[in-house]
């Protein structure tokens, strides 16, 4: 009955932080939480049950398992870990009769001898840190075919983004011979498409010695309307009409 009211808490609290703001800090704290008072209901459930033998002690490598899928992989072991000191100090408890278990019956006379309780408890904490082991082996190759899938499908919106992009400008290309508009449409494409926060056009005049805005997208009113650039008093401007591609990585040193 505790176990399954910490869980039904748990999960209420969950959903108003899902509703609200679905922020992994905050699941993850959640977990711990609901983690720790399930812990507490099972070594409450464990002393009542027959004590350090009892078989509920399992019931703690579930959590391991769901430590494995939520948490990362070191908080998986602190959790084996955990859950190792936990079922030691019980019995450390039981055997020094501070908190004396509880067999059927209400019956305090059995207890396992020193190296029996000893070898139990490095036989279960082994089992813990094996089933933190296994499951975070699984869910870290879960984790990086996760991670593919989400990049593929992030490489495949975005090729799929430029496509449609592009179908879209050729649309309007074909649809109009007013130049202005089309040079508006080609700079507001290009700079969303390319996830850029500006984007300009540079129109060469007909004698070919100066370059002005023809359109600009995402740049001040100022930038726009600066005047012209000299053709032969500009490198970068000669490299491009040379058909040459330029990039400047830092425009404010080079």
């Amino acid at each position: 009955a505790g176990v399954a009211s910490d869980n039904a808490l748990c999960f209420a609290v969950w959903r108003h932080v899902e509703a609200r703001t679905a922020r992994s800090s905050e699941f993850r704290r959640i977990v711990y939480i609901q983690i720790a008072l399930d812990w507490a209901a099972l070594t409450f459930l464990m002393h009542y049950s027959g004590g350090f033998q009892s078989p509920v002690v399992y019931a703690y490598t579930f959590h391991l398992s769901i430590g494995a899928i939520f948490l990362s992989k070191p908080a998986c072991y602190a959790l084996a870990l955990i859950a190792s000191s936990t079922l030691g100090l019980l019995g450390i408890a039981e055997d020094q009769g501070l908190w004396l278990a509880v067999e059927a019956g209400g019956d305090h006379s059995f207890l396992l001898d020193p190296f029996g309780a000893f070898y139990r408890w490095v036989t279960l904490s082994a089992m813990f840190f094996i089933s933190a082991f296994l499951t975070t082996s699984i869910t870290d190759q879960l984790r990086k075919k996760e991670r593919d899938l989400f990049w593929s499908e992030k490489a495949l919106n975005r090729a799929y983004g430029e496509m449609e992009a592009l179908y879209q400008l050729g649309q309007v290309v074909n649809a109009t011979l007013d130049l202005d508009h089309v040079l508006g449409i080609i700079v507001e494409r290009g700079a969303r498409l390319m996830d850029l926060k500006a984007c300009s056009v540079q129109l060469l005049d007909s004698n070919k010695r100066r370059l002005y805005v023809g359109r600009a997208f995402g740049l001040s009113e100022g930038y726009v309307h600066k005047g012209y650039v000299e053709v032969e008093r500009s490198s970068l401007a000669e490299q491009v009409l040379d058909g040459n591609v330029v990039q400047v990585a830092d425009i404010t040193a080079d």
